[in-house]
């Protein structure tokens, strides 16, 4: 759990990035809201540019005209003034696309007020009386944003697709108040944590777009990467004022950005700038917010004010077009009236979901231990929690380890330090409990220990010692002391690594008697220009060490961008490098698990070997259950080179107790690379294979659950090893040149 290194955004002033100490941070997860579903979208469906005429506001029956390019347009008139927007509810896109807006979290969310604005409403020629009013601030440090999009139609994807035409209207009014001219103040935005896009490891930290108003110049600003990779700006030449409404547009035709804006004393929108802009939006997979800016972590970037008629198209809307374009025509009366039904979304085929454990756990940073037949898992969880199992599946919630910090560390490091990402080790006849003290927004942080005879809380020599600090960091140190990894060496000593962005990973030696450090600490991992590592593990295993990390961010529910990245070393101190022999020292590593379907930000792993096999547990966010960190404990398999796969986790398995009978189920399956989707591939009666891989054959050896895909010499000859899952539905392996193979039955 992280600790952040300064974070830079291109195009962008000191003063829009949140930092303290050259560090900046989101909360562990008992202070992280819980956040959105997986909100990824793609506009590549929304080709048709036709004009088509639909009914807003039904029940009045005024008709407007909307075109076929709209993607979501949202207005609040069916709202009732000071009603809070809930997260369990969405607000309608009265477009009928079904792509609707929903609240992060109830503490952050924004309120319907009743606000009449300066201008009518061109499609009813009413006062627009109901507004968002975004304008109270959160009281947690790092606010989350307000509003994403919750989308119901499977055309608005952009992971698979791009925008290449795209059109975003809006009607904003900032609040006065302190501080009102150094905010900046974001009302539109799309996060985008792979852009401009460079390979499935090095994901930068920018946001793609954003609408808002600069707190450096008080203009309205569009700021956007485009498909070259250039940050294009566009800037109002007039400066805007608090408490009045402003109507605003940005618009691309994929050669050109241009801004406009109408203000109380204009009569129609007027071009305030334009920029060239190539292609399509970049690509980043990330969700549109209303109300907040580009980082949640970052308060200078919430809108503090009032937010209406937001309108998104995949297109480049003409000015006569414009939602504050007065059309012409006999209006219907002043009448308070709600939006439409929404259209029901295309149904998109999905691959088969089975049902989960009711016990399944939800903590953040777990570590699994194994004391004899029993399966430990200690975790974040508003302080250091403990859970047990003995088949990695049914799992029983036991007293807490630790709710609040000791003494020493309320003395030491803050008055309210965190406490999270624990690690247990064993030795010198006592187990050791290793974790993190920290404040949020700090490099002052500390790891401590507790010391217990087992781990069994039914045993009368249960319990647990506190033994102080470990290792501390203070502000301008080369790490943060956080994020405790355990390991033995070949030779029973134990070591201890730790680390959250800064230098990244750092390694000593453990002193068996104290349980403290002693000797030299070594970096053994870093990021250099990005920083964004952390939640070091280790093991050993057939004469290396491994060491896997987390790359990019946690704690943002499904917009979490966190995976599991691994390199190896003959020696316990390094150097690590990743399966192509490059330092990890230099930012390099080799891919072991990030997001795909419902599993989201992947990271803080910990393995266990035990009855013959090895088993990996991490966190993820899951994206069908609102982002929530969830438990994930899946079988590890090593490739012939021995790096690691990861199998699928054992909760979602439906026949996890069951051997495979027979040969392998013939049917299709969903294949993805790296865990991007990619093509199709069928098993066919007679061990014959199709599809994208090529044609060929495939073979199941039962007693390694190893199956060989071979395709013929016509189609390259190429051999592919994969291990199946124990309910037969998912197979992962690796090519020879690195890439991740996992394959999901989505058919027979």
């Amino acid at each position: 759990m992280r600790q952040f290194g300064t974070l830079r955004r291109a195009g962008k002033s000191a003063d829009a990035v949140s930092a303290v100490g050259g560090t900046s941070r989101v909360g562990d997860c008992p202070r992280c809201p819980t956040m959105s579903p997986k909100t990824r979208f793609s506009l590549a469906r929304l080709a048709s540019a036709a004009l088509v005429w639909t009914v807003s506001l039904a029940s009045c029956g005024v008709l407007h005209a909307q075109s076929s390019d709209t993607v979501a347009y949202w207005r609040f008139e069916s709202a009732t003034a000071g009603r809070e927007v809930a997260p369990e509810r969405v607000i309608e896109d009265v477009s009928g696309h079904g792509n609707h807006l929903r609240t992060f979290d109830a503490g952050t969310a924004p309120m319907f007020v009743e606000s009449t604005h300066w201008k009518q409403v061109p499609q009813t020629r009413r006062a627009n009386r109901i507004a968002i009013d975004n304008g109270a601030r959160p009281a947690r440090p790092f606010a989350t944003r307000d509003l994403y999009l919750a989308p119901e139609n499977a055309s608005f994807d952009l992971v698979n697709g791009e925008l290449n035409h795209w059109t975003i209207e809006a009607s904003v009014n900032f609040k006065s108040g302190e501080g009102w001219e150094r905010r900046w103040e974001t009302f539109v935005g799309r996060d985008g944590y792979n852009v401009p896009r460079r390979d499935a490891l090095h994901e930068d930290p920018l946001s793609n777009l954003g609408f808002k108003k600069r707190g450096d110049t008080n203009c309205i600003s569009i700021e956007a990467f485009d498909s070259t990779g250039a940050y294009v700006t566009v800037q109002s030449k007039e400066t805007v004022k608090p408490d009045v409404w402003y109507d605003v547009a940005a618009v691309s035709d994929g050669r050109t950005l241009k801004l406009y804006v109408k203000g109380p004393d204009d009569r129609e929108m007027v071009l305030q700038g334009e920029q060239p802009f190539q292609g399509a939006l970049a690509n980043g997979g990330g969700e549109w917010t209303v109300g907040r800016g580009c980082f949640a972590f970052n308060p200078t970037e919430q809108m503090i004010g009032l937010i209406d008629e937001v309108r998104i198209s995949s297109a480049a809307v003409t000015p006569d077009r414009f939602l504050a374009t007065p059309l012409t025509g006999t209006v219907p009366s002043d009448e308070e009236t709600g939006p439409p039904a929404t259209q029901p979304a295309a149904s998109q085929p999905t691959p088969p979901t089975h049902p989960v454990p009711s016990t399944l756990i939800h903590p953040h940073d777990p570590v699994l231990v194994r004391e004899g037949d029993t399966y430990h898992v200690f975790a974040s969880h508003g302080g250091l929690f403990h859970w047990r199992s003995k088949d990695l599946i049914h799992w029983e919630s036991v007293a807490p380890v630790m709710k609040s910090a000791p003494q020493w560390a309320i003395d030491k490091i803050a008055p309210d330090p965190g406490i999270w990402a624990p690690d247990v080790g064993y030795f010198n006849g006592r187990f050791h409990l290793y974790y993190s003290l920290s404040r949020f927004g700090s490099q002052r942080s500390a790891i401590g220990l507790m010391t217990g005879a087992t781990l069994n809380p039914d045993d009368p020599k249960y319990g647990w010692a506190d033994e102080g600090a470990v290792v501390e960091s203070n502000r301008g140190d080369d790490f943060n002391a956080i994020d405790p990894a355990f390991v033995l060496d070949q030779s029973n000593q134990p070591w201890l690594a730790w680390g959250s962005f800064n230098q990244g990973i750092f390694i000593s030696r453990i002193d068996p008697d104290s349980g403290k450090l002693v000797g030299e600490t070594t970096n053994i991992a870093a990021r250099p220009g990005n920083t964004a590592l952390e939640a070091p593990h280790l093991f050993f295993r057939d004469g290396y060490y491994y060491l896997v990390v987390s790359y990019d961010f946690c704690c943002r529910g499904a917009r979490s961008t966190y995976k599991l990245v691994m390199g190896r070393s003959k020696e316990i101190t390094g150097p690590y490098v990743s399966r192509e022999g490059k330092p990890m020292l230099d930012g390099e590593a080799t891919l072991l698990l990030r997001s795909h379907d419902f599993c989201i930000g992947p990271g803080q792993s910990s393995t266990v070997e035990g009855f013959g096999k090895w088993y990996l547990a991490h966190h993820y966010y899951d994206g069908r259950r609102n982002g929530e960190p969830t438990l994930a404990l899946r079988d590890l398999y090593f490739d012939e080179d021995g790096w690691p796969l990861v199998g699928e986790p054992y909760a979602e398995m439906a026949g996890q107790n069951k051997e495979i009978a027979g040969e392998i189920v013939p049917g299709r399956f969903r294949v993805q690379s790296d865990y991007i989707d990619a093509g199709e591939i069928e098993l066919v009666p007679g061990n014959l294979l199709k599809g994208m891989l090529g044609d060929g054959s495939y073979a199941l050896d039962r007693r390694t659950r190893q199956v060989t895909l071979q395709t013929s010499s016509a189609s390259g000859g190429k051999r592919l090893q994969c291990f199946m899952s124990l309910d037969g539905d998912t197979m992962i392996g690796r090519t020879s040149d690195g890439k991740i193979i996992r394959a999901v039955r989505i058919g027979s």
